[in-house]
């Protein structure tokens, strides 16, 4: 009987103490407490130090220079005669705050062991870290060595642990160094925009663009228009930053292969040529050429009607399988939630934690997949469902309280449905105002392609 009543004791002792501890990484750190929910114990036999050192000194030791002269950099230059040089490099006390405020208190420091939240605390010190900021800046060989030097760590990516090859390399640099680095992308930032040098094509680290849904949505379009008209297409996938390059037919997408591959020697960039895939579609249908597309030499293997792509998150073949698509998302979206309640987190931080841990798994696919009313009810309705059985919801509580705001005596929860609606109205919204040829050719091509995007 004491054995039993002090097993209670050590029980409840441990629930406290979990709650207490997860609680507070949460409050300080969410990115750490997902992280710490969701990793997986790997047994780790690390390399010799002298492997993993010869290794990535083979890589970081052996200076690349890119190729000058060629004739794409010739033209870019001619393009961009007419453009200022940028004179702006001071940088304002303002401009120093807004990149500090903007940092993660906790994030890993470098070899100066200070963390954001100390920047943020002493407001005091920013006109002096500006005035040393533009020092250096002005006068880059007087930047102490320390500014420059991080510490990096390297962490497996799969259980196959002795190979050097096989971890990925993290490295802290000095948090102060970031900040200074923040705030000169803005003012470059600034220039490139206002002058136009970033072409409309350039995704990537642009401000006010949808990034990779937007290329999803215009990838869609051509895909079903391919198929709806029963055209020919000839697209090539490059494991290379997720590229994918169209053409109507094998030979002009063979000058194109030949125009990337040039660029990339150019630079001193390579191919993951064993991930790369070609698709051919001719009058709608996946179709094998005769002749192989090559890369460097190496032919790019041919998909069939079977095989599968995954570009920029989402499998594909001639076109997106939206039925299996929303299938992965939804069961990915139920994981995270399972994994979430079965923490120790108070009821604030838990309906926090499912709005920013498990449904962005879904908002990624809002606007690009096609969700009816009847699939997001009833993702609205599997969550509760779940709440109530890990005892997080009341089986004869209000269902509307749940998606109502904290504010005003509700749970707090993202409704589903209305998130949907939102995003879709935003991308519709985003598309049709913008005045770009490859939008309006977006938007004019088909108006019933997504769910109704552009049909109002």
């Amino acid at each position: 009987m004491k054995l039993a009543v002090y097993a209670a004791c050590l029980r409840r002792y441990n629930e406290s103490n979990d709650r207490k501890n997860q609680n507070a990484l949460f409050n300080r750190n969410e990115k750490a407490f997902y992280r710490n929910l969701t990793s997986k114990e790997i047994p780790v036999t690390p390399p010799k130090k002298e492997e993993v050192t010869a290794f990535w000194k083979n890589l970081w030791s052996n200076p690349v220079q890119h190729r000058e002269g060629g004739e794409w950099i010739e033209k870019e230059i001619a393009r961009q005669e007419a453009v200022p040089e940028q004179t702006n490099h001071v940088i304002t006390v303002n401009e120093l705050a807004e990149t500090i405020r903007g940092t993660h208190n906790w994030k890993c420091p470098g070899a100066d062991n200070v963390q954001n939240f100390w920047y943020k605390s002493f407001p005091v010190l920013h006109a002096h870290l500006t005035q040393q900021a533009n020092r250096i800046v002005q006068h880059p060989e007087l930047a102490p060595e320390f500014l420059t030097e991080g510490r990096t760590f390297i962490k497996p990516k799969d259980e196959d642990t002795k190979n050097p090859a096989n971890y990925r390399p993290i490295t802290c640099l000095p948090t102060i160094y970031k900040i200074i680095t923040a705030t000169l992308c803005r003012k470059i930032d600034r220039h490139l925009i206002s002058n136009e040098v970033l072409t409309e094509e350039q995704k990537g680290c642009r401000k006010q663009s949808k990034g990779c849904k937007e290329q999803l949505i215009m990838d869609s379009v051509i895909l079903k228009q391919t198929e709806k008209n029963r055209r020919n297409l000839n697209t090539t996938f490059i494991d290379y930053h997720d590229i994918k390059i169209y053409f109507s037919s094998p030979g002009e997408l063979k000058l194109l292969l030949g125009v990337v591959e040039s660029v990339s020697a150019d630079i001193c960039m390579e191919f993951g040529l064993e991930k790369s895939r070609v698709l051919n579609i001719y009058r709608g249908k996946v179709a094998e050429e005769e002749e192989d597309q090559t890369l460097y030499g190496t032919i790019v293997e041919q998909m069939d009607e079977n095989d599968s792509y995954k570009y920029l998150g989402f499998q594909q073949n001639r076109r997106l399988n939206h039925s299996d698509i929303k299938h992965m998302v939804q069961q990915h979206y139920e994981q995270r939630l399972r994994v979430l309640l079965r923490s120790r987190l108070n009821s604030r931080n838990l309906f926090k934690a499912i709005n920013t841990f498990a449904v962005p798994v879904l908002t990624y696919s809002f606007g690009i997949i096609k969700w009816t009313t009847t699939d997001l009810e009833n993702i609205n309705i599997k969550t509760r469902v779940l709440l109530t059985k890990s005892q997080k919801l009341h089986p004869k509580s209000c269902k509307e309280r749940v998606t109502l705001g904290r504010e005003v005596g509700g749970r707090g929860l993202l409704d589903i449905h209305e998130l949907c609606n939102r995003q879709v109205h935003d991308l519709r919204t985003y598309f049709t105002n913008r005045e770009h040829p490859l939008h309006q050719a977006i938007v004019c091509t088909d108006r019933n392609l997504l769910g109704d995007l552009f049909s109002k």
